[in-house]
């Protein structure tokens, strides 16, 4: 068994239902999920962009407590069941397979999910966790001169535990700026 570790920005009244009763997947760009930026020094930052993200948004607009919440949490799979899109070799894979097939830009999302769907299959409907490089959220401070970002997609919310409390990176706001 393999141990990721990823943060999640949402809003404090979800961040106290997800502590109480455990993540819920919803829809994103690679499936049903629960999302994840990978643990690193701008994982903390990225988790604050989606929530504030979210509020622009109005997607926290029936919650109670609005403010941010980002939650740690370590992720755990055996090897079999976890797909890393962000290894060159696999990125090589699925580049040449979208050339092969002329695949074009507007096409290239539905290209992936196939991909995905296709390594699924392979595994015996046994993937349980996706890692892959992403775009920031909309108006992040994320550094995109150093690539897009790396996030996990975890399909199976047992592999979630050690679900914690993080303090952000900047000081806490109190409403979205």
């Amino acid at each position: 068994m393999e141990i990721y570790k990823g943060h999640h920005g949402t809003c404090r009244s979800r961040a106290a239902a997800i502590k109480k009763n455990g993540f819920k997947p919803s829809g994103g760009r690679y499936g049903v999920a629960v999302y994840f930026w990978c643990k690193d020094p701008y994982s903390k930052m990225l988790a604050e962009d989606w929530w504030r993200f979210c509020c622009k948004d109005n997607r926290y607009a029936k919650e109670e407590d609005t403010g941010l919440a980002i939650l740690g949490a370590s992720l755990q799979v055996a090897s079999d069941a976890f797909l890393d899109l962000t290894k060159p070799e696999v990125a090589r894979a699925i580049r040449e397979a979208a050339a092969f097939q002329n695949v074009k830009k507007e096409d290239a999302q539905a290209f992936i999910e196939q991909y995905i769907d296709f390594e699924a299959k392979k595994r015996g409907g046994n993937l349980k966790l996706l890692k892959t490089q992403t775009s920031p959220p909309k108006k992040s401070k994320f550094p995109i001169l150093l690539g897009a970002p790396e996030c996990y997609a975890v399909y199976d919310v047992f592999c979630i535990f050690e679900i914690t409390e993080e303090t952000p990176q900047t000081a806490p706001y109190s409403e979205v700026t």
